[in-house]
């Protein structure tokens, strides 16, 4: 392969990278939203269906922390729904930038559907990436 094919595969490859990363926010995702106990019992037997099988869990035995983590891992697994492209490929430096990026819109969404959740999901985001792009958390 000569080198300006080379290069002109690379640049190729970097705006087809480019555009999925701008497609992010441009991406649909919704979040199927429940009665906030309803929402709290489902997560809560979820996680003692998944991480305490046998065992009887109920919702006030955790703290306030803690169950918003099961909640929001609940919402993040069973109702958040959104259409991934896997068409492309992306290169180790893109594909955390984009991941970084879902993570932000993911938590916008939940945010909007449950502000309940919008602090808890907010700081998890911050610690996960020290900043959050785009989130518009109150």
């Amino acid at each position: 392969m000569t080198r300006a094919k080379a290069h002109r595969n690379k640049t190729a490859r970097t705006r087809t990278e480019d555009a999925a990363l701008s497609g992010v926010w441009e991406l649909p995702i919704e979040v199927s939203v429940l009665d906030r106990q309803e929402l709290e019992e489902r997560a809560v037997s979820y996680y003692a269906a998944w991480y305490r099988p046998g065992r009887m869990v109920q919702a006030s035995s955790f703290t306030r922390q803690a169950l918003d983590a099961i909640v929001l891992e609940y919402v993040e697994l069973h109702l958040l729904t959104w259409r991934q492209n896997t068409s492309v490929e992306l290169s180790r430096k893109q594909a955390k930038e984009w991941y970084r990026a879902m993570s932000a819109k993911i938590c916008e969404a939940v945010s909007a559907a449950y502000p309940h959740l919008a602090t808890f999901c907010r700081g998890r985001a911050l610690a996960e990436f020290g900043v959050v792009k785009r989130l518009a958390v109150n």
